[in-house]
């Protein structure tokens, strides 16, 4: 390859080959040489799944040579809570944290997302003595997103006498 692309570096899962700039030098048999275009139909092996180097082939005349590209892992860029969990209402003093049905969205820069159940790992801020309305942090590495839930009063039920006086 007498000129690599333009082009050596992919995000994973979103670009496709780009070999503009890319120039091949052919050597003939009588010292002479010639530059010429690479052209698509010229190169195999670039698989934009597949994270690291990566050797792109150039086949031309019966011969081969190649070049080297990096695919880059994709990175989270964002989440969302995107189904809130079931339950959103808790009593104070009692219920403990319950993310049942909760579904995040991660966004990735390869313009690429998917979705993961809500675990209770996930979650900081539950504090059921603290009643009114919090705001909860789900983390996934280093992203984070809120979402709010309630803890609502205890309320008293019934008293009963559970001593006698001594007279």
């Amino acid at each position: 390859v007498a000129v690599k692309p333009n082009k050596l570096n992919y995000l994973e899962h979103k670009e496709n080959l780009d070999i503009t700039g890319a120039k091949l030098t052919l050597k003939y048999d009588n010292t002479t040489t010639e530059i010429i275009d690479i052209t698509e139909d010229m190169v195999s092996g670039f698989d934009n799944t597949k994270i690291g180097s990566q050797a792109i082939k150039v086949s031309y005349g019966g011969f081969e040579t190649s070049f080297d590209i990096t695919i880059i892992a994709k990175s989270l860029r964002s989440i969302a809570v995107t189904t809130l969990p079931e339950k959103l209402t808790y009593l104070e003093g009692k219920d403990t944290l319950d993310v049942t049905g909760g579904i995040i969205t991660r966004y990735y820069n390869n313009d690429t997302s998917d979705t993961l159940k809500m675990a209770p790992s996930m979650i900081s801020g539950f504090d059921n003595t603290v009643v009114g309305l919090q705001e909860l942090t789900v983390s996934v590495g280093n992203v984070k997103t809120t979402y709010k839930i309630e803890i609502i009063a205890k309320t008293l039920t019934e008293i009963a006498v559970t001593k006698l006086p001594t007279k």
